[in-house]
């Protein structure tokens, strides 16, 4: 790589007008993952605005920072160069990178001009399991493996719609395969790590998930922290950070481990959002509960909750499971057992649905319409704790609304703390009637999220959950025939 750099150094120094060789050097840097000078890429593209090699280099170097620009480079070399598949499937990877179209189309273009492009195939792969097409995914992924063997990514993407499809055994398989090829790639790691937290392999598991931190645009990596990572050593001298790294479910899992924490340490601060502050204030472990916008006081240490698990090695005979381990404010208690008291028992709480940012939630919940026969099927009063109802018609259906009367996770755990079963599909619910030890029926798709583990119909976390499990991807009647049956004798 050295020499060739040289050489292609040599040429520019040699006939500096040409932007060819200005491309060549810039290639090299590329391959070299080294990055380019900035004066090198706006000097090939002045020689040459349109020189194909200088234009696609410089789009994949500035698709980062300057999408936009790196997007225009790409069109143009298109619409001069129809036939041009390097152009072709880097302005398709900016799509799918960027979010804009995920859909396969751009990458069939790359297909139809090479079909035999192991890396086309793969990219079309991994666009297709972004939109829940898993097994067109694990067919794509299989062919680009076909044609290259080589390719990490290809591994990844299979190992991905593997888990997605729910099975994590193959998901193993095959991100070590990827892991051979290329051993440092965090994102292969991580994904091993949540294959084997499917699968109770907890040991294994954990030093693999920590690789999420070295995963690009992971969304709970944060850089405001200039303190030392807790590493779980005892310090009873110093104050430890304790932050929610994810959504509202992983933070009601994971802070059962603050009672555990505390002993080591001279002091806990727990950050959390904002709508679990006034909840998560008296939780046993902890000293200090600030929200997420509110300013931090000074500490020493600081761990995210999700790392907690790996530090405490936990597995699935020492999952510290005590119940409740939560509690809701009296107050609230009080005035919802006021307020429900009229009501004909047993008072169930229903949920159909999640967070519909959630790119995930449209597998993992019913929707209202395959809900019904639970909704029917209940005895006494049924009570909805879904928060957006948005295009949700409940005309036809008896249940009391409290939609418009949550506005925080506080009041939401006086509620389900006086109800007798909470029956809701995969949300931060089973979390929170969990920890304040309720019985929940869970309605789980076919490849649930890991800490639900495989085939149970119980769980490790909450001892009061029950599990119901579809058998086939996308058969809700089978789960949902079940629950209702079994809601006709709960009284």
């Amino acid at each position: 790589m050295d020499l060739a750099r040289r050489l292609f150094r040599s040429a520019v120094a040699f006939a500096p007008a040409t932007a060819q060789a200005y491309a060549g050097l810039l290639l090299v840097h590329r391959n070299a993952a080294a990055g380019a000078r900035t004066a090198e890429i706006w000097r090939a593209l002045a020689i040459d605005p349109d020189e194909p090699v200088a234009a696609v280099v410089c789009a994949s170097l500035l698709s980062a920072k300057a999408p936009a620009r790196a997007a225009r480079l790409l069109r143009r070399q298109i619409c001069l160069r129809p036939g041009y598949g390097e152009a072709h499937h880097r302005f398709a990877n900016l799509l799918l990178e960027s979010g804009t179209d995920p859909a396969p189309a751009p990458f069939d273009r790359v297909v139809a001009i090479d079909p035999t492009s192991a890396a086309a195939l793969t990219d079309k792969a991994i666009g297709l399991r972004r939109r829940q097409l898993h097994p067109q995914a694990s067919r794509l992924s299989r062919a680009a493996l076909s044609l290259d063997p080589g390719i990490a990514e290809a591994h990844n993407s299979l190992a991905m719609a593997k888990l997605a499809e729910g099975q994590p055994a193959t998901a193993v398989i095959q991100a070590r395969r990827g892991t051979a090829i290329a051993p440092g790639n965090a994102e292969i790691l991580w994904n091993e790590g949540l294959a084997r937290l499917s699968l109770g392999d907890w040991r294994k598991a954990w030093p693999l998930y920590e690789a999420r931190w070295r995963v690009p645009r992971f969304p709970g990596a944060r850089a405001d922290l200039d303190v030392p990572r807790w590493d779980g050593t005892p310090d009873p001298r110093a104050s430890l950070l304790l932050w929610a790294e994810q959504g509202l479910g992983d933070t009601l899992q994971f802070v059962r481990y603050a009672r555990l924490v505390r002993p080591l340490v001279g002091r806990v601060i727990l950050q959390v959002p904002a709508g679990l502050k006034r909840l998560l204030s008296g939780i046993a472990g902890v000293d200090l509960c600030v929200a997420q916008n509110e300013a931090l006081p000074a500490f020493d240490l600081h761990c995210p909750l999700g790392s907690l698990p790996g530090l405490f090695g936990t597995t699935l005979q020492t999952v510290p499971c005590q119940s409740p381990y939560l509690a809701a404010p009296a107050t609230d208690v009080a005035h919802w057992k006021e307020r429900l008291s009229r009501l004909a028992r047993p008072w169930i709480g229903v949920c159909w649905k999640g967070n519909p940012r959630y790119p995930e939630d449209r597998m993992r919940s019913p929707g209202l319409d395959a809900f019904r026969p639970v909704i029917a099927a209940a005895r006494g009063t049924v009570i909805s704790l879904v928060k957006d109802l948005d295009g949700d018609d409940l005309r036809g259906l008896t249940l009391l609304d409290l939609s418009a009367e949550q506005p925080d996770m506080a009041t939401t755990a006086g509620i389900v703390a006086n109800l007798d079963l909470v029956v809701t599909s995969d949300t931060f619910l089973p979390h929170l009637a969990g920890a304040l030890g309720n019985p929940v029926w869970l309605l789980l798709h076919h490849a649930p999220d890991w800490r639900w583990l495989m085939s149970r119909t119980d769980t490790p976390w909450y001892p009061s959950v029950d599990l119901f499990r579809q058998s086939v991807p996308g058969d809700w009647p089978s789960v949902v025939g079940p629950v209702a049956a079994r809601l006709q004798g709960f009284c």
